[in-house]
């Protein structure tokens, strides 16, 4: 339809142009004429197949572009969103945390120095199995008991017991293999006498007063006389006339 017209069209400009230039024209014909004439190379340009693939491809590589920036503004708008939501349902940071971050900073990282430091030195501590006394405990015991003992002096003679406490103890838990002569026949003795009390920590009378010094073994028997009234040690008859001072339970 278009094609025909078109041809009907370029028909009647060239019977139109044909006219001898010499005839008078109307100047709202010749107006006419050249509209007629934009009028039929609009249509041609409308039906040249070549303009309209021209035209298709403008109109494609636009709506591309078009979609390619919405597609932008939407990952943008959803990035934004997510961010907020974070945000919102995050808690607020403590202080541990914000001293965290502080220390990862690169300004807050320090270069790491070796610090020399002295061996740990062992210490031996011995282990207390009778707690001195104090004056008011010493004046709690009877005069007749202490005489002219000092608490000085019962608390030596303690300190004594002591020692002889933990050598015995430790002699028990040697192995007899690595023993000779005079120490193996006193394990053997304090086998037998570990059987009679109900402590680990024991000795005889005979034993502690040989540890003391010489002037404190006359008033040993007063010292013992004090020590049970404080309830310091426990005192133990055998049948073979030995005595055994063992610690409390």
């Amino acid at each position: 339809m278009w094609r025909s017209f078109c041809a009907h069209m370029k028909r009647s400009v060239a019977e139109l142009e044909s006219i001898s230039p010499d005839a008078d024209w109307d100047e709202n014909a010749l107006n006419a004429l050249g509209k007629l004439q934009a009028a039929i190379e609009s249509v041609k340009e409308l039906l040249d197949p070549e303009e309209e693939e021209k035209r298709n491809q403008r109109a494609t590589d636009l709506l591309t572009e078009m979609n390619e920036i919405l597609k932008e503004q939407n990952v943008e708008t959803t990035e934004r969103s997510n961010v907020v939501a974070n945000d919102e349902n995050q808690p607020p940071p403590s202080k541990a945390s914000e001293s965290l971050i502080l220390l990862e900073t690169p300004q807050a990282r320090r270069p790491k120095t070796k610090i020399l430091t002295e061996p740990r030195r062992e210490v031996e501590e011995s282990v207390r199995l009778l707690d001195p006394l104090c004056p008011a405990e010493f004046k709690s015991i009877p005069s007749y008991q202490k005489g002219r003992m000092t608490i000085e002096q019962l608390n030596g003679v303690m300190d004594v017991l002591e020692k002889v406490w933990l050598g015995n103890f430790d002699l028990l838990r040697t192995n007899s293999k690595g023993l000779k002569g005079p120490q193996l026949d006193t394990k053997f003795r304090l086998s037998n006498q570990a059987k009679q009390v109900d402590s680990p920590y024991f000795c005889s009378e005979k034993d502690w007063r040989e540890a003391v010094e010489p002037k404190m073994r006359a008033a040993l028997t007063k010292c013992v006389q004090c020590l049970r009234h404080v309830a310091r040690i426990k005192y133990t008859r055998l049948k073979d006339s030995v005595v055994l001072i063992s610690r409390p339970n």
